[in-house]
């Protein structure tokens, strides 16, 4: 059973599910999970059912952006930044993780080179 599958089939049994893991001050959400794996749609829809997920920090202080950026999920990332765009303060930091990455001013998206 792939994770969303879980999720969905968790809540009639737990309608408080995601309430539950935001409540827990320092750790990985699901939407951690999904964006160290590069899960776009999951992410997506963990970003939709609840969006205070995209700025939790887990145990080692990371966001869901930093571990996307970690992981090399860079599709991910930008699909992140794009749901959440007061995360300016964050993309200041996003070099000292990947500094191959390069941030077009003009755009609305990262790119980085291979």
């Amino acid at each position: 059973m792939d994770q969303q599958c879980f999720l969905y089939s968790s809540i009639p049994t737990d309608p408080e599910v995601l309430d539950n893991i935001d409540k827990i001050p320092f750790v990985d959400t699901p939407l951690h999970a999904a964006s160290s794996a590069g899960q776009i749609r999951f992410a997506m829809e963990i970003m939709m059912l609840k969006p205070s997920f995209a700025r939790k920090l887990n145990q080692d202080g990371l966001t869901p952006m930093h571990l996307a950026l970690q992981y090399d999920r860079i599709p991910l990332m930008v699909r992140l930044l794009d749901a959440d765009k007061d995360r300016i303060p964050l993309v200041v930091r996003i070099p000292y993780y990947s500094p191959e990455c390069i941030f077009a001013p003009k755009q609305s998206f990262t790119t980085c080179s291979s």
